[in-house]
């Protein structure tokens, strides 16, 4: 009987393949973690873009404002505010804006990642913005001074639109989708007084006597249809014509 010998010539080139194979693994896995952090930090980040006069960033942290013309990375915890006279909107992953009218001050509560969905936490003080969320793994969660938004339902696919005004009192209008609103008791800021489901077309106005009403136990009325002198202001027309085209400010940068 005879029996054949293998050398090292007809096992090298299966160990040669092996080797190819497993690194070409490695570096796919490796590839995919590095698209994974880079999509996960983009998903983080904002962009301050001043459309019209100028704006200040108080960073969190800081004591002094920061004189901003142009565009500026924003992070959680800080703080923008609109000059008179002036427009700004701030760019969020996915093609989200929130746009700032004059005299308008917001701050960046929290940009979140929880899997492959994400979200941004804003505080209103004062003035007007514009909300435009237009990405379903995306949600914008805004807080002012005695109410809190989210959206009714964060699994729709349609565009969520609505912009709110904060001044001594607070006003939200609906543009598309739909909002939960809560309102708090100004004593205990974590007491939900009453909450609300706003559909498109429609609005809120609540104001410190609504907000006496619901803490002494009494209803109030304050759902509407957007009215028709907001449809005519600048700001509503401005808003519309952006979210037409909500990427062209981009091509700036």
């Amino acid at each position: 009987m005879s029996h054949r010998k293998y050398s090292s010539r007809n096992v090298f080139p299966f160990l040669l393949l092996i080797f190819f194979g497993l690194g070409g693994i490695f570096f796919l896995n490796l590839g995919f973690h590095f698209f994974d952090r880079t999509k996960d930090a983009e998903k983080k980040e904002a962009i301050l873009y001043v459309e019209k006069g100028s704006a200040q960033v108080l960073t969190w942290g800081s004591s002094a404002w920061t004189e901003v013309q142009g565009q500026k990375k924003l992070l959680e915890g800080d703080t923008v505010h609109v000059s008179k006279a002036g427009r700004a909107l701030v760019y969020f992953y996915g093609k989200n804006i929130i746009r700032l009218d004059e005299n308008t001050e917001f701050q960046m509560e929290a940009l979140n990642i929880n899997g492959t969905v994400s979200s941004a936490e804003i505080i209103l003080h004062q003035g007007a913005i514009w909300v435009h969320d237009a990405a379903d793994d995306f949600s914008f969660y805004v807080r002012s001074d005695d109410m809190s938004f989210e959206p009714l339902d964060t699994t729709m696919s349609s565009v969520r639109i609505f912009s709110l005004t904060q001044d001594v009192s607070g006003t939200v209008r609906v543009i598309d989708g739909g909002l939960h609103v809560k309102i708090f008791d100004r004593n205990e800021p974590e007491r939900v007084l009453e909450s609300f489901a706003l559909k498109s077309g429609e609005s809120m106005n609540i104001g410190a006597k609504d907000i006496r009403a619901l803490e002494n136990f009494y209803t109030v009325q304050p759902i509407s249809l957007i009215d028709e002198d907001f449809k005519q202001s600048q700001w509503y027309s401005w808003n519309i014509s952006e979210d037409a085209s909500p990427m062209k400010f981009l091509l700036d940068f």
